[in-house]
Protein backbone atom coordinates (compact mmCIF):
# COMPACT_ATOMS: atom_id res chain seq x y z
CA UNK A 1 0.00 0.00 0.00
CA UNK A 2 1.44 3.23 -1.01
CA UNK A 3 2.38 5.82 1.65
CA UNK A 4 1.41 9.96 0.31
CA UNK A 5 4.48 11.74 2.50
CA UNK A 6 4.27 15.99 2.19
CA UNK A 7 5.89 18.65 3.72
CA UNK A 8 3.97 21.38 4.79
CA UNK A 9 3.95 25.07 7.22
CA UNK A 10 3.06 24.81 10.96
CA UNK A 11 3.29 27.34 13.45
CA UNK A 12 6.09 25.29 14.80
CA UNK A 13 7.45 25.95 11.06
CA UNK A 14 7.93 23.19 8.34
CA UNK A 15 6.77 19.72 9.64
CA UNK A 16 6.29 16.16 7.58
CA UNK A 17 3.64 14.18 8.08
CA UNK A 18 1.34 11.65 5.64
CA UNK A 19 -0.97 12.64 3.80
CA UNK A 20 -4.65 10.30 4.04
CA UNK A 21 -8.17 11.49 2.44
CA UNK A 22 -9.56 13.21 5.34
CA UNK A 23 -6.09 15.14 6.29
CA UNK A 24 -2.48 14.92 7.58
CA UNK A 25 -1.14 12.71 10.12
CA UNK A 26 1.85 15.01 11.52
CA UNK A 27 5.04 13.23 11.90
CA UNK A 28 6.54 12.72 15.60
CA UNK A 29 9.99 13.35 14.83
CA UNK A 30 11.94 16.66 13.32
CA UNK A 31 13.31 15.73 9.81
CA UNK A 32 14.63 19.51 8.35
CA UNK A 33 15.78 17.95 5.47
CA UNK A 34 14.69 14.95 2.82
CA UNK A 35 17.46 13.38 3.53
CA UNK A 36 16.41 13.46 7.19
CA UNK A 37 13.56 11.63 7.00
CA UNK A 38 14.92 9.30 4.66
CA UNK A 39 17.96 8.79 6.90
CA UNK A 40 15.66 7.98 10.00
CA UNK A 41 12.28 8.98 9.46
CA UNK A 42 11.01 5.57 8.84
CA UNK A 43 9.59 4.46 11.68
CA UNK A 44 8.07 7.52 12.32
CA UNK A 45 5.69 7.98 9.32
CA UNK A 46 4.81 3.98 9.49
CA UNK A 47 3.64 4.93 12.63
CA UNK A 48 1.81 8.14 11.37
CA UNK A 49 0.12 6.12 8.38
CA UNK A 50 -1.48 3.58 11.31
CA UNK A 51 -3.23 7.10 12.54
CA UNK A 52 -6.15 9.07 11.90
CA UNK A 53 -5.38 12.33 10.41
CA UNK A 54 -5.49 15.20 13.33
CA UNK A 55 -5.03 18.09 10.90
CA UNK A 56 -7.49 19.05 8.06
CA UNK A 57 -5.97 19.63 4.34
CA UNK A 58 -7.96 22.61 3.97
CA UNK A 59 -5.58 24.96 6.41
CA UNK A 60 -1.81 23.42 5.35
CA UNK A 61 0.29 25.25 3.08
CA UNK A 62 2.25 22.58 0.97
CA UNK A 63 5.78 22.80 0.36
CA UNK A 64 8.16 21.26 -1.80
CA UNK A 65 9.40 17.82 -0.49
CA UNK A 66 12.69 18.42 -1.79
CA UNK A 67 14.87 20.35 0.20
CA UNK A 68 17.98 22.35 -0.22
CA UNK A 69 21.06 21.84 -0.85
CA UNK A 70 20.30 18.78 -2.78
CA UNK A 71 20.77 17.90 -6.71
CA UNK A 72 17.97 17.82 -8.84
CA UNK A 73 18.54 15.44 -11.89
CA UNK A 74 16.04 15.28 -15.19
CA UNK A 75 15.37 13.54 -17.66
CA UNK A 76 15.56 15.59 -20.96
CA UNK A 77 13.93 15.10 -24.30
CA UNK A 78 11.59 12.39 -22.77
CA UNK A 79 8.70 12.58 -25.23
CA UNK A 80 8.48 13.17 -28.81
CA UNK A 81 7.39 16.61 -29.17
CA UNK A 82 10.00 17.54 -26.72
CA UNK A 83 12.78 16.29 -29.15
CA UNK A 84 12.01 17.47 -32.26
CA UNK A 85 11.61 20.65 -29.85
CA UNK A 86 15.59 20.04 -28.76
CA UNK A 87 16.70 19.05 -32.51
CA UNK A 88 16.68 15.46 -31.94
CA UNK A 89 15.19 12.91 -34.05
CA UNK A 90 13.29 10.85 -31.89
CA UNK A 91 13.00 7.55 -34.65
CA UNK A 92 17.02 7.46 -33.56
CA UNK A 93 17.52 7.88 -30.41
CA UNK A 94 19.37 5.51 -28.70
CA UNK A 95 19.70 6.76 -25.00
CA UNK A 96 18.50 8.34 -22.48
CA UNK A 97 19.48 12.08 -21.72
CA UNK A 98 19.81 13.42 -18.17
CA UNK A 99 20.41 17.09 -17.37
CA UNK A 100 21.27 18.70 -14.07
CA UNK A 101 19.35 21.37 -12.71
CA UNK A 102 20.63 24.27 -9.29
CA UNK A 103 18.31 23.82 -6.48
CA UNK A 104 17.20 27.09 -6.87
CA UNK A 105 14.14 25.36 -9.50
CA UNK A 106 12.85 24.00 -6.13
CA UNK A 107 9.04 24.96 -5.85
CA UNK A 108 5.68 24.51 -4.09
CA UNK A 109 3.52 21.82 -5.27
CA UNK A 110 1.18 25.25 -6.82
CA UNK A 111 -1.09 24.88 -9.89
CA UNK A 112 -1.41 28.09 -11.40
CA UNK A 113 -4.32 28.22 -13.96
CA UNK A 114 -3.53 29.98 -16.93
CA UNK A 115 -6.73 31.95 -16.91
CA UNK A 116 -6.60 32.54 -13.63
CA UNK A 117 -7.84 36.19 -13.10
CA UNK A 118 -9.90 36.06 -16.34
CA UNK A 119 -13.55 36.71 -15.95
CA UNK A 120 -16.01 34.10 -17.15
Amino acid sequence: MAVNLVRFNSNAGPRWGVAQATGVAPLAGDYPTTAALIERGQDDWRSAAGQAPSMGLEGIELLSPVTAPCRVSCQGANHRRHMIESGLDPDAKTFNMFVTKSDASIAPPVCLRRDAGRST
